[in-house]
């Protein structure tokens, strides 16, 4: 059970920081790398397009 919980928050930590990352840089800045704004939110779930 308490592995169960720290996995989710491990990976809800790991899903904050990548969309927080993101979520700061332009669309310019998104596109450069190969994203758009809607993008944000999967990439950070790891479903990567």
């Amino acid at each position: 059970m308490f592995r169960s919980i720290a996995r989710r928050l491990k990976a809800y930590h790991s899903y904050r920081k990548v969309y927080d990352k993101l979520s700061v840089l332009s669309p310019r800045e998104l596109d450069d790398i190969g994203l758009r704004p809607m993008d944000i939110e999967a990439v950070a779930r790891g479903r990567a397009l």
